[in-house]
């Protein structure tokens, strides 16, 4: 038995279904703005980002968590580290 590789699949908005928008164990993404707001006031609130871990031989089920990510827009886009 050996080690079975495993594939990482993002998906940066969750508003628009689950997707496989970033593939990758270790990535860079910059969120621009958030995506759920408040109800009342229309304030930006956070992202829901989405990671799926699968194996692409489909041996055991995919594993998905959900986390919020809170997003402040900023005028300037930041300097990504060197």
């Amino acid at each position: 038995a050996g080690i079975t590789p495993l594939v990482y699949s993002w998906d940066w908005d969750a508003t628009d279904g689950i997707q496989d928008e970033t593939d990758g164990r270790l990535i860079t993404h910059i969120l621009r703005k958030p995506t759920v707001y408040t109800q009342v006031t229309k304030k930006a609130m956070y992202t829901v980002v989405t990671l799926t871990v699968s194996d692409p031989y489909n041996i055991k089920p995919p594993a998905n968590v959900s986390f919020k990510v809170h997003v402040t827009p900023s005028a300037q886009a930041p300097t990504p580290p060197n």
